[in-house]
């Protein structure tokens, strides 16, 4: 007669953990690797006086158009009036300039450096060019000449904060931190209203795990502009770090109200939900991004995971099995599936899923923890008892005295059930 099962010794790991697809479960982030406001769109007003040319003023009548099609989005079309205007006055700086920043909002980065260049060439002393090149040679991954760049225009524009501003964005992607919050912090002394400089400090501060610090920027961000969405959703990051679900959650539902289609809201709103125990609340916002891109494997792990808490263990397996269709080299689905198995006494189909979490992933304990139980439950003590010790002498690596002790536990139970059934 049986005397373990496995609901009981399931003990290596609660039966879904938080390496459900192999990552730990922390919200996506979505913090931005570029200001979306620092290109400078600025639009130089030509002066236009008796003195111009015919030429000349065929160049501001161009680069008006040229202007007009930026603002629209056209920028192919604005491309080809700034390159009339240049054409027709070939030492005007504004047209290289707009040329450039409208370069760069293509992605062609060398293009844009390559009229700044012009526009310098003619002009040193314009600190917007110096800032737009910088940002150029930011995006090309180029970070020490995109900060001497910035430091050129603080040079001939000490107090001008934009330039703080994006010197600390690409000090943030140095992960040069302390640098990086002295030029925000600098910026907002400058221009206390600097949105932008707050919310960048905040990420900052997230990044540095100073998560109150960062919830305080992320509300100065608000108070100035309350319809600054992604403010919201690394706020809701923040909150979600600090345990504070009801308080993510809040922020989650108002970039839903500001942005609908917000996926990765939907999906950063699953786990705090799951962290109240919503389960159907998280249950449906895993299906929303699943509508969304039925392909996401983490949105289906995840979910996996719900609806194992609210014991819909087939629609668990369902969603280990697609999952595993996305990619069948995770060996934690395979172990996750294969303890749902377990909970529903198909212990060769658990065996089955262990054998093959083992195959990718040789080094973890508590899959043959595992197997050692659902092997038990299938009275092969002998492969239980090698399987326990495998998962001891992995644990003895790892240091894990507390795991080591329930595992002999377990085998001297074993042991003992086998001397017992021979008297």
């Amino acid at each position: 007669m049986k005397v373990l099962n496995l609901t009981t010794f399931i003990l290596f790991l609660s039966i879904l953990g938080n390496c459900a697809n192999g990552l730990k479960a922390e919200a996506k982030t979505r913090l931005p690797k570029h200001l979306e406001t620092n290109l400078e769109t600025k639009v130089f007003v030509a002066r236009v006086n008796n003195s111009l040319g015919n030429n000349q003023h065929k160049a501001v009548a161009y680069l008006n158009s040229g202007n007009q099609n930026y603002q629209k989005g056209k920028l192919q079309d604005a491309l080809k009036y700034y390159s009339l205007a240049i054409q027709a006055y070939p030492e005007y700086v504004d047209a290289y300039y707009q040329r450039g920043i409208t370069h760069h909002h293509l992605k062609n980065y060398h293009g844009a450096i390559e009229d700044f260049n012009r526009a310098l060439k003619i002009d040193p002393v314009h600190p917007e060019i110096y800032i737009s090149r910088g940002n150029a040679y930011d995006d090309l991954g180029n970070r020490e000449k995109a900060i001497s760049d910035y430091n050129e225009a603080l040079k001939l524009s000490p107090t001008y904060a934009s330039a703080y501003l994006n010197r600390g964005i690409t000090y943030f992607r140095k992960q040069d931190y302390q640098q990086a919050i002295a030029d925000f912090t600098q910026a907002l002394q400058i221009n206390p209203k600097l949105i932008d400089a707050y919310y960048y400090r905040g990420n900052v501060r997230y990044d540095l795990k100073e998560y109150q610090q960062a919830i305080a920027d992320f509300s100065q961000a608000i108070q100035i502009n309350p319809q600054y969405t992604k403010v919201y959703s690394n706020r809701g990051l923040a909150q979600y770090k600090l345990g504070n679900n009801q308080q993510a959650i809040k922020d989650y539902n108002k970039v839903l109200e500001l942005k609908p289609k917000d996926i990765y809201t939907y999906f950063n709103r699953a786990l705090a939900r799951n962290n109240i125990q919503d389960y159907h609340g998280a249950i449906s916002d895993f299906n929303q991004v699943l509508k969304h891109n039925p392909q996401d494997i983490q949105a289906l792990t995840k979910r996996a995971y719900t609806r194992a808490e609210l014991q819909d263990y087939q629609g668990a397996i369902s969603d280990y099995t697609q999952a595993l269709k996305i990619n069948p080299q995770n060996a934690y689905i395979y172990y996750n599936r294969g303890n749902i198995r377990a909970e529903l006494t198909d212990y060769h189909g658990a065996v089955d899923d262990y054998n093959r979490s083992i195959k990718l992933n040789p080094h973890n304990p508590q899959v043959y923890g595992n197997r050692g139980l659902a092997r038990y439950n299938l009275e092969d003590n002998q492969g239980a008892i090698s399987d326990l010790q495998k998962a001891i002498e992995i644990f003895k690596q790892q240091g894990k005295e507390p795991d080591i002790q329930k595992a002999l536990e377990i085998i001297e139970r074993i042991q003992n059930e086998k001397i017992s059934s021979s008297l």
